[in-house]
């Protein structure tokens, strides 16, 4: 009896692990932590580790600050920023709490914000999350992202940045709602199309040949950031009465001329 009983907890234990590593999208909670250092040298070396202990690089200056976003697929609950001011080989670490976590291929991008001899600029490269699954494991590795925005910035040193982007629409006859990520990102009405704001979201009716784009302006207005800074924005769209459908995710880096 007692070996019957043994063999089925056995068995009900190993179907609830089997049915855990096959579900079709599995999504986890983890905590991940990062350390950085900065090393000697011109430029100095931004280094990023993970909890392994491997180091992964990429060039940077002094006066680092570290902005964490994430993809639509990770949700950042909680991040300890690193301090500004790092000295030449100092550590800091920064722990993030992560939920909604797809198992395999998830990125997080790092915004890294430096400052040297009174320019400002940025860099962004993605870094896989480390990744809690039964028996699945991401490796991090650097990636760079490329294309930035340039945009003036009035003489009073205001960061008060207002840019336009493009969308593709490839749609006729229905409706585009674009939201931004963050609170501090303001959108603003279109002159010349039939666009409206309800809260934070700009609505805009189209009536468009296929392909066609349409400009939109955010207004950002940071809080606590000097200099480059980067914008999420989501654009959605719906036909008629169909539900809302993503068509777009804009990240738009905004830098302060040299």
């Amino acid at each position: 009896m007692l070996k019957k009983s043994i063999l089925a907890t056995v068995l009900i234990c190993s179907v609830l692990f089997l049915s855990g590593c096959i579900s079709d999208k599995p999504k986890v909670t983890g905590i991940e932590q990062l350390t950085i250092k900065v090393t000697e040298g011109i430029p100095y070396v931004f280094e990023v580790e993970n909890t392994e202990g491997r180091w992964y690089r990429t060039n940077t200056f002094s006066n680092l600050r570290l902005e964490l976003g994430a993809n639509d697929l990770v949700r950042l609950n909680y991040a300890r920023f690193i301090p500004e001011n790092i000295s030449d080989g100092e550590k800091s670490a920064i722990t993030m709490h992560l939920s909604g976590m797809e198992l395999g291929s998830t990125k997080l991008n790092f915004i890294i914000f430096y400052d040297d001899a009174g320019k400002t600029n940025s860099v962004s490269f993605r870094v896989p999350t480390k990744v809690i699954g039964p028996g699945i494991t991401v490796d991090i590795e650097e990636k760079p992202i490329l294309g930035k925005t340039r945009l003036k910035i009035n003489e009073t040193k205001v960061f008060h940045a207002v840019i336009t982007n493009n969308i593709d629409i490839r749609y006729r006859n229905g409706r585009l709602r674009i939201k931004p990520l963050y609170d501090w990102v303001k959108l603003k009405e279109i002159e010349g199309y039939d666009a409206y704001l309800e809260g934070n979201e700009l609505i805009i009716e189209t009536d468009l040949p296929t392909s066609k784009t349409i400009p939109f302006m955010v207004n950002a207005v940071p809080p606590a950031i000097e200099a480059g800074f980067s914008v999420d924005v989501v654009v959605e769209y719906s036909s008629n009465a169909t539900e809302w459908a993503e068509v777009a995710k804009k990240t738009i880096e905004m830098f302060a001329e040299d």
